[in-house]
């Protein structure tokens, strides 16, 4: 299991659990997913690859030897899923976007406004 855990406002890590709870693994990740419970969703395009989505965009986790980077041009991430073509699929504030698995290039943006604003 693997879960964001937030030090409030802080820092973040990315830890991996066994069935009893017992910490496998923990990652730091370089920003905080605190202070709104949408962050810190997490998505996994292959085994060795984590994807976080935080308040600084979306974070790449490698499982194997740690090492995160910012992935794609986005802004903060409130979501992220694995499209079956491998793309990926970001919630942003008043976008959604669609990602290039591999490059993390924008291929499209889909944006939305309220009707009643």
């Amino acid at each position: 299991l693997y879960v964001v855990v937030d030090d409030l406002f802080d820092s973040a890590r990315l830890v991996a659990l066994d069935a009893s709870g017992t910490v496998l693994s923990s990652y730091p990740l370089p920003d905080s997913v605190g202070g709104n419970l949408s962050l810190g969703k997490l998505a996994f395009p292959d085994l060795s690859t984590a994807l976080v989505a935080s308040g600084a965009g979306l974070v790449k986790v490698n499982l194997k030897n740690g090492a995160t980077q910012q992935f794609g041009a986005v802004g903060a991430a409130f979501d992220v899923e694995v499209l079956p073509n491998g793309n990926l699929l970001v919630a942003e504030n008043y976008q959604v976007s669609e990602l290039n698995g591999a490059s993390g290039a924008v291929v499209r943006r889909l944006s939305f406004s309220d009707p009643n604003r």
